[in-house]
């Protein structure tokens, strides 16, 4: 197996890392209740049909803050 580069092991960490953390109180809020609310979707719903948009509306808050801190939907999966 070939050796992996500083390049490749840099976009691997960037591929499960948050956006950006929360300072504030409120931002710990926020990120807190989107991961209750994944957890509530996926127990309910499973993983099939586990979307950003279903934990949202669950958490109450916008896409764009789901985004400010999570890029994407395995980044989610992976701090649950």
């Amino acid at each position: 197996m070939a050796a992996r580069t500083k390049h490749e092991d840099s976009r691997s960490r960037r591929a499960i890392a948050p956006r950006k953390r929360p300072r504030q109180k409120r931002s710990s809020d926020l990120v807190s209740a989107i991961l209750e609310a994944a957890i509530r979707v996926l127990s309910r719903d499973g993983a099939r049909v586990f979307t950003i948009v279903c934990v949202v509306r669950e958490a109450g808050v916008s896409v764009g803050s789901f985004y400010q801190y999570f890029p994407n939907k395995q980044v989610l999966f992976f701090r649950l």
